[in-house]
């Protein structure tokens, strides 16, 4: 098979509600399998998402994606007023079919809840703003940092 009747066959599974292709020529099997998507309605701008308007967030602790990927809540999605921990984990992004929980890098309020259950998001993204404790000490020396990398690292979790 050629790589353009490839081509084809792909744009007539992904353009209908064919899950999965199997054809065999000889010696030869290709099987193609559609992977449901969730289609995401327009999307606003990253930044009307990730920077917050207003000196309410001056001293604020902005939660960051660790890595691009589909956010989740789980189990106990996180609201805002909600109450938060150092080291809780408030969240999931689900990258390659591996779970890399986000944790709050210090103990705090949830002022802001920047994104929703199933939303892509890219590395750095800010996903929550918190309002440290009194007397608080960011985990990651990130305290008042608006976007730009970080949050918690996947790797030793």
């Amino acid at each position: 098979m050629n790589i353009a009747r490839l081509a084809e066959l792909i744009k007539a599974v992904s353009n209908s509600t064919i899950a999965e292709l199997e054809i065999v020529e000889g010696s030869r099997t290709i099987h193609l399998r559609r992977v449901p998507t969730q289609r995401v309605a327009a999307a606003e701008p990253q930044a009307a998402r990730s920077e917050p308007a207003g000196t309410e967030e001056e001293g604020c602790i902005w939660v960051t994606s660790p890595v691009v990927g589909v956010f989740s809540w789980g189990d106990h999605p996180i609201q805002e007023g909600d109450v938060v921990t150092e080291g809780q984990i408030v969240g999931v992004v689900e990258s390659m079919r591996l779970i890399n929980p986000v944790r709050a890098q210090a103990s705090g309020t949830v002022l802001r809840v920047l994104v929703h259950n199933g939303d892509p998001v890219e590395y750095g993204q800010n996903l929550l703003v918190l309002r440290p404790d009194a007397g608080a000490v960011v985990s990651d020396g990130q305290a008042d940092r608006r976007g730009g990398g970080g949050g918690a690292s996947p790797a030793g979790q």
